[in-house]
């Protein structure tokens, strides 16, 4: 009983105090020209169903209260050459710092692009950091709408500490595998993004049991994104 507590613990500690991360992507495989700046604001809604041994009871509770978790974000990205671009992403507690590079010329039909970055949040007493890569892949087939998706790789890495004498400390990791899609409608300097997000989770709660347990994350949203 008393690891099936600290197990419902961590968990909800992790999202109310921590803020979950984002798996959103809300980007083309195009970059952002050299000098240049774009930005936006995005809304999803945060669905967990997680799979671990805990009682029904502890399991109904953390899957309901993870099952309805708002994120608002706001992102801007900066050219720093034709192909390149960097950006940032803030939401919750969360900050992060990505990289992209566009492997094919702007104008073509069919794009691709490498995206990397990482993440640190840190809030009262929860505190972590991630590290992602991913695929954008994108079909243009014309002017006004890009179809977007690819996979995604996303380390993360919490630490709660309560207290000294508290039994629920300990350290998080997470291995996030999956992908996304979506679809820019574009409106001149402007588009519509809304976007699909679907991930399988495996981590280990160190420091309180040895086993892994696993989840699905599922992250409808939708952003407005503003261009050059």
């Amino acid at each position: 009983m008393k690891r099936k507590l600290v197990s419902l613990i961590a968990v909800l500690a992790i999202v109310i105090f921590g803020g979950c991360y984002s798996m959103s992507t809300y980007q083309t495989a195009d970059t952002v020209p050299e000098g240049k700046f774009s930005g936006g604001v995005g809304f999803s809604t945060l669905q967990m169903d997680t799979s671990s041994d805990t009682d029904s009871t502890a399991e109904d509770v953390a899957n309901s209260f993870l099952g309805g978790f708002q994120m608002l974000e706001l992102f801007f990205r900066y050219g720093i050459a034709d192909n390149m671009d960097i950006g940032f992403k803030l939401y919750s507690s969360n900050l992060a710092l990505d990289f992209k590079w566009r492997m094919l010329p702007r104008e073509s039909m069919f794009r691709a692009a490498i995206n990397a970055g990482a993440v640190y949040t840190s809030l009262i007493f929860t505190s972590g950091w991630g590290v992602y890569v991913n695929a954008i892949l994108d079909f243009t087939p014309a002017k006004w709408i890009t179809i977007y998706f690819g996979p995604k790789y996303m380390y993360t890495h919490y630490n709660i500490d309560f207290d000294e004498s508290s039994d629920s400390d300990g350290i998080f990791p997470e291995h996030y595998y999956g992908g996304f899609i979506g679809i820019s409608l574009n409106f001149g300097k402007l588009s519509l993004r809304p976007e699909v997000s679907f991930y399988k989770i495996a981590f280990n709660l160190n420091d309180i049991n040895t086993s892994t347990d696993e989840g699905y994350l599922f992250q409808p949203g939708i952003a407005l994104n503003f261009g050059y």
